[in-house]
């Protein structure tokens, strides 16, 4: 199964800011998804996608920047239509000329009809800044191809 999704990461997380965990400005994510079943409830993706967000550049100026980010997703499903969804963002990019960090999420799914799944998700930072336990929330739809 082939899918195009789209998500927006608010910034509701903490810390507040240029230090929270999207630099205290939306960011925005899309991608290309590939799925398989085991079964019915199991299932497993991955996803090629293209980040938009926002960051501290060396200069210490909070700049856009645009990355490229492959995820793994194990997912189970509790419902017909309804998904718990545990997602591996690889190598989420923290700015612009910065290394990369490690972005964990907690979704869930809800499908809303044959072709389309809408997402809310936590989303928690597992390489994060030091004494800062980053974390925000996040919406998204996907689109089946």
């Amino acid at each position: 199964q082939q899918a195009v999704a789209f998500f927006a990461t608010l910034p509701t997380g903490y810390p507040a800011g240029p230090l929270g965990f999207s630099a205290g400005t939306p960011s925005y994510a899309l991608s290309y998804t590939l799925a398989y079943s085991f079964g019915g409830k199991l299932g497993l993706s991955t996803s090629q996608g293209v980040v938009f967000a926002s960051a501290s550049n060396p200069a210490n100026v909070l700049t856009h920047f645009t990355a490229y980010q492959p995820t793994v997703n194990l997912s189970y499903a509790v419902a017909t239509a309804t998904t718990l969804l545990l997602e591996d963002q690889i190598t989420a990019p923290t700015g612009p000329q910065a290394p990369t960090g490690n972005r964990a999420l907690l979704a869930v799914q809800q499908v809303l009809s044959p072709n389309f799944v809408l997402d809310a998700e936590y989303e928690i930072n597992l390489l994060p800044t030091p004494r800062f336990a980053q974390h925000a929330l996040g919406a998204g739809l996907t689109a089946r191809l």
